[in-house]
Parts: C-alpha cells; sequence; structure tokens
C-alpha cells in the first residue's frame, strides 16, 4: 500500500529528503499511531508538567521519583513522535498532535466519542431576535449612535449630520427597547456609567419574563449565565447576561419553562465528552450559520448539534482553551467616524 510505503519513508528517509503525505495519509498514520498508545492518553490536554504539583501529590519523596520518572517518560515518547513530524516537514500530522497535547478540548478529525461518554448541555437565549440585535449592536456600533438617536446633546448637534452605520441596528436596537431612551436620558443626568441604560433595559423588557433566568433561580438548575467578553464589548455592561448554559438535553431544559416562554426562547444542543465537563463549562462562541461546518469539523466535540437564527455555537470549560483564530477585534472603534464603515462581527465569544 502507498501509505505503508509513506511509513517507512518517514522513519528511513535521509536528512535533507522530504518525501511528504497527503493530508489524509498523514491523518491515518497518526489516529492508527495513537490508538491504544499509553503515553498519548496520559499526556492528552496535559503536556506541560508542573512539579510543584507532582510533588504535593505524592506521599513521599520515592513516590514523587516515581511519578516523575513515569510523566516525563510518557512525554518523551510523545515529543519524539512530534519531532520527527517536525524533521520530516509532515505539517498537518505536526498541528494536530501538537493541538491534542496541548488540549483536552481538541478531537482529531474524524474521532468521535461514544454518546455514554457525554454528557447533554443546552444553551438558552430569551427574546433571540431582540437578543441578537442588542449583542451585534454593543459588538459593532459606536456609543455615540444611541445618543444621537435619543437626540442628547452635545452628541446629537454635533454629529446630527453624520449618516447612521449602514446596518440599521441603533434604529432596531430602539424599536425593540422602548425603554431605551428615557434610561440613556438618565444615565447622562445621574453620571452613571455608560452601560446602565443598556444592562437595566434588558433586566426589565426581558429578564423579568423569564423567572427562571434572573436573580440566580437559574442555579437551581446548575446553570451559569454567560456575558460578553471585555474585550469586544465597549460599554460598561458588565451585569448584561443574554445567554444561559444548562447542564442537560434541550427537552429537560425546556420542562422549566412555560408554553409561553418557550415560545420566546432559542436553544443550542450539544453532546459533550465527559473529559471536557470535568470542571465545568463556562465560554460559549456564536457564529454565522455559514461558518459553523467548518468549526464542527475542527471542535466537533464542542460543537452545537443544530443552528438557530443562522448562528451555530461552541462551548469550552475556559476561555484558555478557545481557538485562537475564533476571537475576533471589537470593530467598535473609537473614532465615530471611522466605526460608521467598519462590518459587524460575525463572531462573538461570551464568558461566565
Amino acid at each position: 500500500m502507498a501509505f505503508e510505503k509513506e511509513k517507512l519513508t518517514m522513519e528511513k528517509q535521509m536528512p535533507g529528503e522530504k518525501n511528504v503525505p497527503s493530508n489524509e495519509e498523514q491523518l491515518k498514520f497518526l489516529t492508527e499511531k495513537l490508538a491504544g498508545n499509553k503515553a498519548f492518553k496520559a499526556c492528552r490536554g496535559s503536556i506541560y508538567l508542573n512539579p510543584i504539583n507532582v510533588v504535593k501529590n505524592s506521599k513521599n519523596p520515592s513516590n514523587f521519583c516515581a511519578k516523575w520518572d513515569s510523566l516525563t517518560a510518557e512525554r518523551k515518547v510523545m515529543g519524539n513522535l512530534l519531532a520527527k513530524f517536525i524533521r520530516d516537514g509532515w505539517s498537518y500530522a505536526t498541528e494536530l498532535l501538537e493541538e491534542a497535547l496541548r488540549n483536552s478540548s481538541f478531537l482529531l478529525p474524524g474521532e468521535i466519542f461514544p454518546i455514554e461518554e457525554t454528557v447533554p448541555y443546552t444553551l438558552v437565549m430569551p427574546f433571540p431576535e431582540k437578543t441578537l440585535t442588542l449583542i451585534n449592536w454593543l459588538i459593532g456600533i459606536h456609543r455615540y449612535e444611541m445618543y444621537r438617536y435619543a437626540k442628547l446633546n452635545p452628541y446629537y448637534s454635533e454629529l446630527k449630520n453624520f449618516p447612521y452605520h449602514s446596518s440599521n441596528l441603533t434604529a432596531k436596537l430602539f424599536n425593540f427597547f422602548p425603554l431605551l431612551k428615557d434610561n440613556t436620558k438618565k444615565v447622562l443626568r445621574s453620571a452613571s456609567c455608560e452601560g446602565w441604560s443598556i444592562t437595566i433595559t434588558y433586566q426589565k423588557e426581558l429578564l423579568e419574563q423569564f423567572p427562571l433566568l434572573e436573580n440566580f433561580n437559574f442555579r437551581n438548575l446548575k446553570g451559569r449565565r454567560l456575558r460578553i467578553i471585555n474585550e469586544l464589548c465597549y460599554l460598561d455592561v458588565f451585569n448584561l447576561y443574554p445567554i444561559f448554559i444548562f447542564p442537560c438535553n434541550t427537552k429537560e431544559t425546556l420542562k422549566h419553562f412555560t408554553r409561553k416562554q418557550q415560545g420566546n426562547m432559542t436553544t443550542w444542543s450539544f453532546d459533550i465528552p465527559k473529559i471536557i465537563t470535568a470542571n465545568g463549562l463556562t465560554v460559549a462562541g456564536m457564529h454565522e450559520k455559514n461558518q459553523h461546518s467548518y468549526w464542527k469539523k475542527k471542535f466537533p466535540a464542542n460543537a452545537s448539534l443544530n443552528t438557530s437564527l443562522g448562528y451555530g455555537a461552541l462551548i469550552f470549560p475556559n476561555i484558555h482553551f478557545f481557538p485562537r483564530k475564533y476571537k475576533m477585534k471589537n470593530q467598535n472603534a473609537s473614532d465615530y467616524k471611522k466605526s460608521l464603515d467598519e462590518p459587524i462581527p460575525t463572531r462573538f465569544i461570551l464568558e461566565s
């Protein structure tokens, strides 16, 4: 077989020679190499050793030495394999193995966890159309537009001749949230933090219709509330939590809401491997539907089983496990005029 020849070539080729197989062949070789590999199992998602932790988890000096020898031996095996991939130019195998050793949430392409080894999770978003409008406004529109629309000086008099952002999100925001105009005026009069008007409006107009989701009642279901990460949001909306995550399937989650409430919410379902959920899941990412197949292929263990209202989702234990390429910069530039030409981000991240 051609693949068997590639394996032989990898081990015996002369220095400087690089007969690099296809990505498909590299993946096949890697998965065969790692199947039942005890060293890989021990190192997966935890390649970095902390000697202090090993000492603290050892009964005595002899026990520490035995543990340390075992741990370093396992990492030597994985390091040797990774070094061979790098030497021979197997960039695809290198990328996959490196990510698997670094990130416990990462699954190799085609790798599937049995259903009995997964835990169902559900993301809940109340009044999704209104909530998504609010989120997209927060991460993509300059705050001055809110003051202009409410006709508050000096913003209105200074900027009234400028156009609004082409997305028309500001008008939609005020139409969806009738109390926002008055609350925005109160913020300027009282010199409160700028995000207060949005937070209090959201809680008053939306969350009060979902008693389970306010006043920490969601904790009765071991749920968590998620807010937009600071890097994406220009305003101070630290107490704005537009999405909730529950460690149960969608059917079980919906039982706790009335039929009317169910009609005013949307959900994303997940089956997450137990190895990933050990310490809970505290971060979620939302991306447009046309991106979901890419992210699901990249992180099948973390991707939602469905898309809803044009969005797919990912969930992770914490922000450090989130794929670097997923994160987008804040498009809501400090320069108001420049912000009018910025596109609305197609992805955003929320954390507990």
